[in-house]
């Protein structure tokens, strides 16, 4: 469905309209708190949020891919973070429909009111999706963001690949890992276990090798190993 642009603000007015119409104040405290009182919430339980979301959706259709740019930066706009969910999840919806240029705007959303909440769904289910699209820019792209100095982008390079399973590149995924694996950073050390103990479910023998011949943090190590030390 084709929404003029200059509606587009209406578009997003409406769903913020319905979401503060059946917040809690209670549960919005609650997850204030829990993200370190970085982003207000209306206050939506993710299943109510979702329905929510259908509802609107099935009234007042998507946009155009053209227009998939405006809608995201006027969500990422809003104060409230779950307009940053709905947008975030919104978005796999054209993913399928991308270009190669279309990853600037996936970077731009794991930059800009970053968070592990977002970056944690947009890599693996935007990004890694995407990426089946164009292998040919992996590589180059991942290695970008390993070099960024940016948390984030670092996060994503060892997280993109949480659901190829067997499918998974696990050269690139070791050498991203040895480029980190000495950070200090809790993400970044949580996020290497965790791209280990998912990947580990597909080729065990592989992460178990890495693993006794790379120098890894405590907790990396610790979460790397919890699946197949069971």
């Amino acid at each position: 469905m084709m929404i003029p642009t200059q509606d587009i603000h209406s578009y997003v007015s409406a769903l913020s309209s319905i979401f503060e119409e059946e917040g809690n104040r209670e549960t919005a405290s609650g997850a204030k708190a829990y993200m370190r009182n970085q982003f207000e919430f209306y206050g939506l339980p993710s299943p109510l949020r979702r329905r929510l979301q259908k509802g609107f959706l099935l009234q007042n259709g998507y946009l155009s891919i053209e227009q998939w740019p405006e809608l995201i930066f006027q969500c990422w706009n809003s104060a409230y973070r779950e307009m940053q969910y709905f947008a975030m999840e919104y978005s796999q919806h054209f993913i399928p429909h991308c270009t190669e240029e279309h990853i600037v705007l996936l970077e731009w959303m794991m930059t800009n009111k970053a968070w592990w909440d977002t970056v944690d769904f947009i890599s693996p289910k935007l990004c890694g999706k995407f990426f089946i699209h164009f292998p040919d820019i992996i590589e180059n792209t991942t290695s970008k963001w390993i070099d960024s100095q940016n948390l984030w982008l670092q996060r994503a390079a060892l997280i993109f690949q949480l659901n190829y399973k067997e499918k998974t590149h696990l050269d690139l995924l070791f050498r991203s890992i040895q480029c980190l694996s000495d950070s200090d950073d809790f993400f970044i050390q949580k996020a290497i276990g965790w791209a280990l103990r998912q990947v580990s479910k597909t080729f065990p023998e592989e992460v178990m090798h890495f693993v006794a011949h790379q120098p890894l943090k405590p907790l990396s190590k610790k979460e790397a190993l919890r699946f197949v030390n069971r």
